[in-house]
């Protein structure tokens, strides 16, 4: 089981800690972020695009933030990096790393799926 939680999208031994246990409120919060994911994501890939930095700034450190407060550490990781590249100007690297972004996503989605019904 241990080697399972390193698998995991998010941190779930903080997770527990922090919401005493209750994991449905938890699962209620995650697919309220997901929502909002499936919202940013085409406005944070219409900036790099675009090239309008401050925008990606902008979303990605939402992304960021967010992922943060959930333990999504690799997503929060991948956000701040997509950051960084944005006020890099990298809009080239940029393109990939939302691919990674995208992945990293799936698997919260998926996490959440199997969750969420456990609950």
């Amino acid at each position: 089981v241990q080697g399972d939680t390193l698998l995991l999208p998010v941190n779930i031994q903080q997770i527990k800690q922090e919401f005493a246990q209750d994991m449905r409120f938890f699962y209620k919060i995650l697919l309220t972020f997901l929502k909002n994911l499936d919202a940013q994501i085409p406005q944070l890939q219409k900036a790099i695009i675009s090239k309008d930095k401050d925008k990606v700034i902008f979303e990605a450190h939402r992304i960021k933030g967010g992922a943060a407060n959930l333990r999504a550490e690799k997503l929060s990781f991948i956000a701040r990096e997509i950051e960084s590249m944005g006020n890099a100007r990298e809009w080239e690297g940029l393109l990939l790393k939302i691919k990674e972004l995208k992945n990293e996503v799936l698997k919260l989605w998926q996490f959440y799926k199997k969750g969420s019904v456990d609950k």
